[in-house]
């Protein structure tokens, strides 16, 4: 009996979404020429949504005569639409077009409004139902995921499929356009099954990409073009163990070097991975930090002894400036 009187109850209240005449909310959806004034009951909002709770309060809503008005600009009206639905009638149909074209659109805006249960809910759809548009949309979903907490459940499957296949991940056109922020993020966890060097090669392309004023022909470029895409790229270094200052050597069998090619093209990364794991890092407080004592970098010395090949033609270097990141695997 009770299953019955729920039934009515979602229905007599449903009811207030198709006749809003008794409305006191105004909410303004979208930005641009795209925007669409939606009506709403503030006891519904409040009492589906902690962000409209908030919203709607007298320290924050404005009024306009009888309606309280608030203004959504991140979130487009056909998105907004099928939220407000959902907020009313406590359903939401998975298999519409509208809403398997905008899966992102609708856990970001979900997000935004601290709707919870639906994030959950359309996380567990698409790696279920939909993996094969997942696959397809890989850096739309790796992007938006990346950006919203509450959606680290459907970030991790990404992150699985990524680390499955790795090569099919570099070759999407969309990767070259994926934030750097994001791809670095990538690049710490460590998910490709492949060699470095092929790595470094994509992450080459991606950072070319970033500049696509840059002629195609690398060998057309500028002194300057090259100094440009270094700067691009250079936040990905690498040190599997923390300097300590403790006056010797530390074991890493994860420990590698890298250059670039010396024509200055960057063509060819040269990667060197350490073959004497005991002398991975040289751990002490003066100018002969660096890596084994293969680099050498506040010396300015460039050897090949402790790791699997030499990175530089010359011995002697002069270091213009450095940067120490921290790699923190989760």
């Amino acid at each position: 009996m009770s299953t019955e009187l729920d039934k009515l109850l979602i229905r007599d209240i449903s009811r207030l979404y198709e006749d809003s005449d008794d409305h006191n909310v105004q909410i303004q959806v979208g930005h641009g020429s795209n925007v669409r004034v939606f009506k709403a009951h503030s006891v519904i909002l409040r009492a589906r949504s902690s962000y409209f709770r908030a919203a709607l309060s007298s320290n924050w809503a404005k009024k306009d005569g009888d309606y309280m008005i608030l203004h959504q600009p991140n979130i487009s009206p056909i998105v907004f639409e099928i939220i407000l639905k959902y907020l009313y009638t406590g359903k939401i149909s998975m298999d519409d077009m509208n809403i398997r074209v905008n899966y992102t659109c609708l856990l970001a805006a979900a997000d935004e409004l601290a709707i919870i249960e639906l994030i959950d809910h359309i996380q567990e759809h698409v790696i279920k139902n939909d993996a094969a548009l997942l696959k397809r949309k890989l850096v739309e979903f790796l992007t938006t995921t990346a950006r919203h907490e509450a959606c680290s459940k459907l970030h991790k499957y990404c992150e699985g499929v990524i680390c499955d296949d790795p090569i099919k991940f570099f070759s999407l056109e969309e990767f070259y356009y994926l934030d750097k922020s994001i791809l670095i993020n990538i690049l710490k966890k460590e998910l490709f099954n492949i060699k470095e060097i092929e790595v470094w090669d994509y992450l080459i392309k991606w950072g070319k990409a970033q500049h696509p004023k840059f002629p195609s022909d690398m060998s057309n470029w500028k002194p300057s073009d090259f100094s440009t895409l270094k700067e691009t790229i250079q936040d990905c270094g690498y040190n599997p163990v923390k300097w300590c200052a403790s006056g010797g050597y530390l074991s890493s069998n994860d420990s590698f070097i890298f250059s670039f090619d010396n024509n200055n093209h960057m063509t060819k990364p040269i990667l060197s991975r350490v073959k004497t794991p005991d002398r991975a890092i040289f751990n002490v407080e003066d100018e002969y930090l660096g890596f084994g004592s293969d680099l050498e970098w506040f010396a300015g010395i460039c050897e090949q002894n402790d790791y699997q090949q030499k990175i530089y033609n010359g011995i002697e270097f002069i270091m213009e400036d450095y940067e120490v990141f921290q790699v923190v695997k989760l």
